[in-house]
């Protein structure tokens, strides 16, 4: 088995070598913060993902579950896929994967490649995102695998075919779910919060000064990452640092006091505990292990 480690992604991502030969991964899972990244399609069949906390970005997701099981965090609810089962999620949809044992097809795009579909994902969200496999159309797994087949191809028509592929998929999958009206109010003051996370973590961020700069309580802060965000406003932060120090650690050479600062930490035995405690092994190991 292959470990795929890709930028600011919390979840670790095992593949076999041959699905790792016939795909391109880097950025199919997004940061678990407001995101900006100009791709348009992007898909893989994967076999295992460990926890990734809630994520919240411009781009829709499809999840297809071939075989297993997975559950998902989607916009204040739980749900559980199982086999033939699939969830599509609209842009700016806050979800996050709680547990996955499954072979699951996942396609991550722009909605503006789905031409008259675009504006409706834009303007519209599912009334719930699950479909069960007996509602599913009976082509949709056949549209999705050609996605995935096209999209790993390298001929001149490859790109166009995944997009045809992708807008008869979402097309069919339209047939079978209820729509509702986006209401951004709601989920404003959450958005703002991860973006300030996304673009300050590396300082000496705390609720407070998040408190001060957005106008929002602490208690209503400390209360989203709780009920919204399902972590601690330190675990959260942690996370982004360390998923930048493990970037680091394989992909440069950097020593690991270097990384350590830049990654917001000023103190070594702090930055080796909450490694060893989300990795399972010290930094140093870590290259080790991982650096090629």
């Amino acid at each position: 088995m292959l470990e795929l480690y890709h930028i600011r992604c919390y979840n670790l991502i095992k593949t076999t070598q041959k699905t790792m030969k016939n795909t391109y991964f880097e950025g199919v899972i997004m940061s678990p913060v407001f995101e900006n990244n100009d791709l348009t399609i992007q898909s893989i069949r994967c076999e295992e993902i460990k926890y990734f906390p809630p994520m919240y970005h411009k781009h829709a997701e499809l999840y297809y579950v071939v075989e297993g099981e997975m559950d998902f965090f989607v916009d204040k609810g739980r749900l559980t896929l199982k086999k033939g089962d699939l969830c599509l999620l609209f842009p700016y949809i806050l979800h996050s994967i709680t547990k996955q044992k499954a072979i699951v097809e996942i396609v991550l795009f722009d909605p503006f490649v789905l031409k008259g579909f675009a504006d409706i994902l834009q303007t519209k969200k599912p009334n719930n995102p699950h479909v069960l496999s007996e509602q599913v159309p009976p082509i949709v797994p056949l549209l999705i695998q050609k996605i995935r087949e096209n999209y790993s191809s390298s001929s001149d028509s490859a790109k166009e075919l995944s997009n045809a592929y992708l807008i008869a998929t979402i097309g069919e999958i339209l047939k079978v779910i209820e729509l509702e009206d986006v209401s951004y109010h709601s989920i404003s003051t959450t958005q703002r919060i991860l973006v300030y996370c996304s673009n300050h973590y590396k300082e000496d961020i705390s609720i407070e000064q998040i408190s001060s700069e957005l106008h929002v309580s602490k208690n209503h802060i400390s209360h989203i990452f709780t009920t919204v965000l399902h972590s601690n406003f330190r675990d959260y932060i942690n996370h982004l640092r360390i998923m930048d120090a493990k970037e680091l650690l394989t992909k440069t050479d950097k020593s690991i006091i270097e990384i350590m600062l830049e990654c917001g930490y000023m103190n070594q035995s702090t930055f080796n505990r909450v490694f060893h405690k989300l990795c399972g092994v010290t930094p140093s190991a870590y290259r080790n292990l991982n650096k090629n």
